[in-house]
């Protein structure tokens, strides 16, 4: 019998990632040393980039003016 695919409502985004071998292994030792799984730690990590995002955009444009003013 076939088994029909269940959406999770507690992560409602799916999303394939190609890592190359060399970053596969990196993420396998960062998931080991954080105690989570892979699909964990990139959740994590991309929980951290988020957030961080406006934060980096605002220093982006600083930076780029006061270039920009040279």
């Amino acid at each position: 019998p076939e088994q029909e695919m269940i959406r999770s409502t507690r992560y409602p985004r799916c999303m394939t990632l190609r890592l190359d071998p060399r970053m596969d292994d990196d993420l396998d030792e960062l998931a080991y040393d954080l105690r989570l799984s892979r699909a964990g730690t990139i959740r994590r990590i991309l929980g951290h980039a988020i957030a961080e995002a406006p934060e980096q955009t605002a220093a982006n444009k600083i930076f780029q003016s006061r270039v920009a003013q040279l």
